[in-house]
């Protein structure tokens, strides 16, 4: 399938908006994690609620989404690049 130029750019400027709201529910999973293991560390929470483990999960969790996150932030910066290329190049052959 071919974009259209104006189709990339609509699309790059999707994934900028879509990329910061994941980021922001990113950042709130991270502060939920924080709150939650001070509430363990002062002992305002014990072992029998099961924070610990919801924390850990809600961490590990994260950690992976995120790493998963950069690797397709990296596979699509390498696209716009790929296109903005094609563009100079497409634009070059109808000057000549």
């Amino acid at each position: 399938m071919l974009l259209t130029k104006m189709g990339v750019q609509i699309a790059l400027r999707a994934r900028v908006c879509v990329f910061v709201c994941v980021q922001w529910y990113v950042d709130s999973g991270e502060e939920m994690v924080e709150e939650a293991s001070m509430l363990t560390q002062f002992g305002i929470c014990d072992q029998t609620t099961g924070l610990g483990d919801v924390t850990r999960e809600l961490k590990f969790r994260l950690k992976s989404f995120t790493e998963r996150l950069e690797k397709t932030r990296a596979l699509l910066d390498l696209s716009q690049r790929c296109y903005q290329l094609l563009d100079k190049v497409l634009s070059y052959e109808c000057v000549v």
